[in-house]
């Protein structure tokens, strides 16, 4: 982006905010044909002109020097395309003054902080592609993002689009990319991220094997960039996959002994319990969840209850009504692992009671 059209397209935009005339704004201070050509973008005006003008609105307009803004510019689209954390932080810097780069902390700005209506609708025409990319990072189009930047940023976000999704095979060819260019240029964040969903794929396609392979090298850079939550993300979706499996010990093992159990963990604990033939604890467990559940983790408790409450669950269509509508909900609430979780269960009410296309169809939907 041409300095001269920012100045230019931002000078009109607070001009026209204010309601003012070309005329009202530089009288005393430049011709009128002088500034059309300068909120067009056909002229480049001197400093002390720009100065002026801006003062007019009462907004200090300031140049950084070159090199300072220059060289700040660049550290913060490398921490943001590195996917750095200290860039929110270093955005609110006052380096970034009302100038010729201040397009550019708008956009920097916007995006650490998540809030693409920061970027005035006046002023996107004048994005350039890197300034475009982050705004379609802003507004979810990670494709559109991808188009105009294939970077390892747009990439891992486009790999965990395709993983939300469903789409795994997608998935996994755009997060492998993603963590290869990532490796060539050391950013160890996005190939934490890239591995940890990598494992997140593996773990939806219920291959042990592979999750664990990538979960270890996401937990070694984890460790290594003080990421902790990620660490018991991992460790949970283990766990959990172990009990789609059918591994129920393994789960029962780490739900057991969580020192601080969400509703959606002793709602794991109480299903390894219930097939485990640990009856009491498995109500325990739920009657410990009942105090923090809400919406579809509280359904959930309550299918586990049902079963447990009722060896004649297949046969009360009851309990087949709030399975069917759970398991609605978590398809278009939620990740669609969480869906996937429930499917035995649905495919056993469906067979007991002999719907056999219904089983086929929601089936089909998950291969």
């Amino acid at each position: 982006m041409e300095s001269m059209a920012f100045s230019g397209a931002l000078l009109r935009m607070l001009r026209l905010e204010r309601n003012w005339s070309q005329e009202t704004l530089c009288e005393n201070i430049c011709a009128v044909s002088y500034l059309s050509k300068i909120e067009q973008g056909r002229v480049q005006p001197n400093e002390t002109l720009l100065r002026d003008l801006f003062a007019k609105m009462d907004i200090a307009w300031q140049s950084v020097p070159r090199e300072e803004g220059d060289r700040l510019r660049e550290l913060l689209y490398d921490l943001v395309f590195s996917d750095d954390i200290s860039a929110i932080e270093l955005s609110k810097e006052e380096g970034f003054s009302l100038g010729e780069r201040y397009l550019d902390y708008l956009i920097l700005r916007a995006y650490c902080c998540g809030d693409k209506d920061l970027i005035p609708e006046q002023l996107r025409p004048l994005l350039d592609s890197r300034q475009m990319c982050l705004l379609y990072l802003l507004e979810g189009e990670t494709e559109k993002a991808m188009q105009v930047n294939p970077c390892a940023l747009t990439i891992e976000k486009a790999g965990i689009s395709a993983y939300s999704n469903g789409d795994n095979t997608l998935a996994l060819e755009l997060l492998q990319r993603s963590y290869d260019l990532a490796c060539q240029h050391g950013y160890a964040r996005i190939m934490m991220c890239c591995q940890a969903y990598m494992g997140n794929t593996y773990s939806d396609l219920r291959n042990v094997a592979h999750m664990l392979s990538h979960y270890q090298i996401a937990a070694r850079l984890a460790r290594s960039l003080g990421e902790t939550e990620l660490l018991q993300i991992m460790d949970y979706n283990i766990a959990s996959t172990r009990i789609e499996c059918g591994e129920y010990e393994a789960g029962y093992a780490y739900f057991s002994r969580l020192e601080h159990s969400s509703a959606l963990d002793l709602h794991k604990l109480a299903v390894c319990c219930e097939k485990l033939g640990k009856d009491q604890e498995a109500l325990q467990a739920l009657n410990t969840a009942q105090e923090s559940a809400e919406g579809v983790v509280a359904s959930m408790c309550a299918l586990v209850r049902f079963r447990v409450e009722n060896t004649e669950y297949l046969k009360d269509a009851a309990y087949g009504k709030m399975l069917l509508e759970t398991f609605e909900t978590l398809k278009k609430s939620m990740h669609a692992g969480y869906a996937r979780f429930h499917l035995p269960w649905v495919e056993e009410w469906c067979t007991a009671n002999r719907k056999y296309r219904m089983a086929y169809e929601i089936t089909r939907g998950f291969l």
